[in-house]
């Protein structure tokens, strides 16, 4: 089995670096079966690092805590154009039953925070954290690796008994357990969580299809910048199974783009049955939390010719979606295909508009035209590049002329964050 972490001792620093697993998502399971050797961690500085999720952030930082561990350290990369302004960023502790507490941490992700701007939120958390001192803890939200290990560690210091992360990939998963229960296991939400976590009237599932290099990412990426402000309970997911390593992992060890193309090649993982069934699950799971989840789909296979669009198996990820928006391009009938392949699964009813991506460098325009079903745009500046918010700002007159049948109920929900 492989290992979902590599140790290394240097001096007075334990470093844990995650690596990559080949079905994209490490389980809590595999999590357990292989426990980090906390025993080295005794008054050393722990440094975390690596293409983990939020809540294997959490357990190591917990874990190496109560194993003694005197600091802690994340390593990632400064992101750009960030801004010191956390204005749309917000926190909550809310005290729940008797000695359990929801700790909501939401960080706005576009444009993106500075880590002064993190740390200065996360200092107002963590002092609130320490003066509460709940016994049992669920932290949540969209939030980066090291609030959610911060978060983690000084609530072992605070004496936590039972610390948990709801993801919504994952669902609720104990990630530190005092009593000396398996360290890392996934669980049933209880009561008291279900009700100061509501789910929506009616799910939304908004997908964003066609081939590679057609700007899905960016857009998917706009989509959810929208909602955000909206301030709709939304949040995007990333269906492409062959890419399980995240982004700032990419660049923190990329020296130019061409080595981050080159490292992206090497961690791309070949599409297996279990991968497509864990992304269905996820959506099935993350459309009775979201008001719209935004899912970035996979393009296919290209490598063949002609190119197999939903290779078999892979349909089911697209028979949860309720709505498609999908991209094509003016030099190529790479729409039509995508509907041809839609329509042999019975789901070209899906499709509700069908946008033409030009000029990804050119300025940023988004036009639709609601005559008839599917409706017709042109679409252009889809340049990964760009910052989100430019381009959110750019094309905002023409998302705020979306139907509601895409957006379904969704409204901002007081109380519950992304």
């Amino acid at each position: 089995m492989d290992n979902w972490h590599r140790s290394s001792v240097e001096g007075q620093t334990l470093r844990v670096e995650f690596i990559p697993s080949r079905d994209r998502f490490w389980s809590p399971l595999d999590i357990a079966r292989q426990p980090l050797d906390a025993q080295l961690a005794s008054g050393r500085c722990a440094v975390l690092t690596g293409p983990g999720s939020v809540w294997m952030y959490a357990h190591a930082a917990a874990t190496l805590r109560a194993a003694g561990a005197s600091s802690l350290q994340i390593v990632r990369p400064t992101q750009p154009n960030a801004t010191h302004d956390p204005a749309g960023s917000r926190w909550e502790l809310l005290p729940c039953e008797p000695g359990a507490a929801l700790l909501t941490i939401h960080l706005r992700p576009n444009p993106p925070l500075s880590q002064a701007a993190v740390e200065r939120l996360l200092r107002q958390v963590l002092d609130e954290l320490a003066q509460q001192r709940p016994e049992v803890l669920v932290i949540r939200g969209r939030a980066s690796v090291d609030a959610y290990a911060r978060a983690a560690w000084t609530a072992v210091d605070s004496g936590v008994r039972e610390l948990m992360c709801w993801s919504a990939r994952d669902g609720l998963i104990v990630v530190f357990d005092r009593n000396g229960a398996e360290s890392v296991r996934s669980t049933f939400v209880p009561d008291w969580l279900k009700a100061v976590m509501p789910g929506p009237k009616r799910g939304i599932v908004l997908g964003i299809a066609g081939d590679p290099n057609r700007g899905k990412s960016t857009f998917s990426l706009v989509i959810d910048w929208y909602m955000e402000q909206l301030g709709v309970e939304g949040w995007r997911l990333d269906a492409d199974g062959q890419s399980p390593t995240p982004p700032w992992y990419i660049s923190l060890c990329a020296t130019s783009p061409a080595e981050a193309e080159r490292l992206r090649n090497i961690h791309k993982r070949p599409w297996t049955p279990e991968m497509e069934a864990l992304i269905v699950d996820q959506i099935r799971r993350s459309r009775e939390v979201f008001d719209v989840l935004i899912v970035d789909l996979p393009g296919g296979n290209h490598s063949v010719r002609p190119p197999i669009r939903i290779p078999p198996g892979r349909e089911k990820m697209f028979e949860e979606l309720d709505w498609i928006l999908l991209l094509g391009d003016d030099r190529d009938p790479s729409a039509a295909s995508w509907r041809e392949a839609l329509r042999l699964h019975g789901l070209e009813c899906k499709v509700a508009a069908v946008l033409t991506s030009r000029d990804p460098l050119g300025t940023p325009s988004l036009d639709i035209c609601y005559s008839s079903r599917p409706w017709q745009g042109q679409i252009s500046g889809l340049d990964r590049a760009r910052a989100v918010n430019e381009l959110g700002q750019a094309y905002r007159k023409a998302l705020d002329q979306l139907p509601s049948e895409l957006l379904g109920s969704a409204h901002p929900r007081p109380g519950l964050l992304t």
